[in-house]
């Protein structure tokens, strides 16, 4: 191998310092996803085989994803995922990126759900509504943590829905998720009251 060669370790170093210079929050962290992106594989990969030689289709994309990080441009968006309570989803500029913060909101709910143990005989089973629902990783992560749960993800957009299904989809879950187009409260209508 060269002295020269752009390998893992080499390029991980350059981006950090790149982004680092121009105020990216976390470059150690954006600088892995995109590696990962363009590279493949995980963040453990990019270890075992630091010097691995980057080809020069490799290069030219992540020169462009770092150009456009160092611009303050989401790393989430240029991706195309992101992590939220310990599973990935799909984003698009369409949504919102999932926050840290919004994890405590199911938290919250989990809590409030594990604490209500019914009287007598089995628990019913939980009927949520998503409004506004985005990349649909509130009520998604519901559904894997609660089973036999249900959920109704609302917005204004069609293409967030679409979103929100392909979500459902690689988490497993599209049978118990129900997406319907609307705004604010309407598309509860007529619907059974939720908990």
């Amino acid at each position: 191998m060269q002295s020269d060669s752009w390998t893992t370790s080499r390029l991980l170093a350059w981006i950090e310092s790149h982004l680092g210079n121009k105020d990216v929050y976390n470059p150690p962290l954006v600088a892995r996803m995109l590696m990962t992106h363009v590279v493949g594989g995980t963040d453990i990969d990019l270890l075992i085989d630091p010097n691995r030689p980057a080809s020069s289709e490799e290069r030219d994309v992540l020169r462009d994803l770092v150009k456009r990080a160092a611009s303050h441009e989401p790393v989430q968006y240029l991706v195309g995922k992101a992590d939220f309570f310990g599973r990935s989803f799909e984003v698009d500029r369409s949504t919102l990126i999932p926050r840290q913060a919004t994890e405590s909101l199911v938290q919250v709910v989990l809590d409030w759900y594990r604490g209500t143990a019914p009287l007598e005989g089995p628990r019913p089973p939980l009927r949520l509504a998503d409004l506004g629902c985005g990349t649909g990783c509130i009520g998604i992560t519901l559904l894997r943590q609660v089973p036999g749960a249900t959920v109704l993800s609302t917005d204004i957009s069609d293409d967030v829905l679409a979103l929100a299904r392909r979500n459902a989809d690689r988490h497993e879950v599209t049978d118990r998720m129900t997406c319907q187009q609307g705004p604010g409260l309407d598309p509860l209508g007529g619907h059974a009251p939720f908990d």
